[in-house]
């Protein structure tokens, strides 16, 4: 966690937008695996 420290500025923005985009990606990965799991037999 040595990088993210050594940037002083906008860091928390960053982070904030690489967790939003990482919930996102899971979120919308996790739906469609429950949709495939759910419509194929």
């Amino acid at each position: 966690m040595g990088a993210t420290e050594s940037i002083p500025l906008r860091s928390d923005d960053l982070q904030e937008q690489v967790t939003w985009a990482i919930a996102l990606w899971l979120l919308l990965t996790f739906s469609l695996a429950l949709t495939l799991t759910l419509f194929l037999p």
